[in-house]
């Protein structure tokens, strides 16, 4: 089957960054592995796993009461809807897994809507089996409608593990209607955003009614709880490996490339069973940002400020060069006009004393003429 770009279906595939991560890190074909939250767009298909690997799917929902949901949102083709192995509605993995385990999870763009990511990320490496990869595709806020979203602390994520929270909060609800605006990611990587002109996407009484369902009717919203960049993400993982909350080494990091608004990690679990040893191994694997990732939503101001200074500089120095070739100039015509004068002077000189000879002469001979 052809698609509208003339690949074939295998071949986009092969294309996708996230299958090609995946692929290149472990061999689907001897894996067990549970994709979490596909909806339409799976990571992995079982059709592409030959051998005896096989791929199972979790979701909130069944499959049929997924096609209800969506069956009026435009956006969503629910014929291609995965069929769903897994059904938790709770958000409570390791119940609804009931002590399966797996080689590999995955979970794209599902991190920053779980409203305890801190048990999340512990019972996907319960379910994990020892050298286990959990591998997340995660917005960065930089280049979404997330814009203007305050990064996610490890305070705020410690306070949801420790009250056991399991649906988003009013402020987390709240935040996600009232500042989320239209973002074009390639405006932003060429610089051409403007935040002034960005436009709400709701307005402030939706998110507020919003928020006020979960207040009164304990509500919940699939909402962005959790916003984060490649840096701050690393830094809260180091905080909870730090704490011990979670055993976690990050095996492969792909930072949010150009034109792009997701980065991808792997995370695996540790295979040795000796805490202070994995501790020490877990930190080290975390990533230290280079100062390129901060700056990279800026790089193309940057890069036109640089060009911009780079063809001022070249300018000022061809003005310093004709600057130069106008004073040799200004000091040549001064040295012409010194040499000038002296001539006039000299031949005024001459000038004169033959003045003086011809006055002196008609005198001669004018008295002469009265002798």
């Amino acid at each position: 089957m052809a698609l509208a770009n003339g690949l074939s279906m295998d071949e986009s595939r092969m294309l996708d960054p996230r299958w090609k991560f995946l692929s290149d890190l472990i061999d689907l074909n001897n894996q067990k592995g549970l994709e979490i939250g596909a909806l339409t767009s799976p990571v992995v298909q079982n059709k592409d796993i030959n051998g005896g690997g096989k791929g199972f799917y979790l979701d909130h929902l069944s499959s049929e009461e997924l096609k209800v949901k969506y069956e009026l949102d435009e956006s969503i083709n629910v014929d291609d809807i995965v069929s769903v192995d897994y059904v938790c509605s709770d958000g409570d993995l390791l119940q609804v897994l009931d002590k399966n385990s797996f080689d590999y999870v995955i979970g794209s763009h599902i991190i920053e809507h779980v409203p305890n990511m801190i048990k999340f990320l512990s019972d996907v490496f319960e379910v994990l089996r020892p050298g286990g990869i959990c591998f997340l595709v995660i917005p960065d806020k930089r280049f979404t409608f997330d814009y203007k979203r305050p990064l996610t602390t490890f305070g705020e994520l410690l306070e949801a593990h420790f009250l056991g929270r399991k649906r988003p909060s009013i402020a987390a609800v709240y935040d996600h209607f009232s500042t989320a605006i239209s973002v074009d990611t390639n405006d932003v990587w060429t610089g051409k955003f403007d935040l002034r002109k960005s436009e709400k996407l709701v307005p402030n009484s939706f998110a507020w009614n919003a928020a006020n369902r979960v207040r009164t009717d304990d509500a919940y919203l699939d909402v962005h709880v959790n916003i984060f960049t490649p840096a701050n993400f690393f830094d809260i993982l180091n905080s909870i490996v730090s704490f011990e909350l979670v055993e976690l080494a990050v095996e492969r990091f792909a930072d949010t490339e150009i034109g792009k608004l997701e980065f991808m990690v792997a995370l695996r679990k540790p295979v040795s069973v000796a805490p202070s040893t994995n501790k020490e191994m877990c930190l080290a694997s975390i990533p230290k940002m280079e100062f390129e990732s901060f700056m990279s939503p800026f790089m193309p101001q940057v890069k036109a400020l640089s060009a911009a200074l780079d063809k001022t500089t070249e300018v000022a120095y061809g003005l310093q060069q004709e600057l130069e070739k106008l004073r040799d100039t200004i000091e040549r015509q001064k040295e012409e006009r010194d040499i000038i004068l002296e001539q006039l002077s000299i031949a005024q000189k001459v000038l004169d004393r033959k003045s003086v000879k011809i006055v002196t002469g008609l005198l001669h001979k004018t008295f002469g003429f009265f002798r």
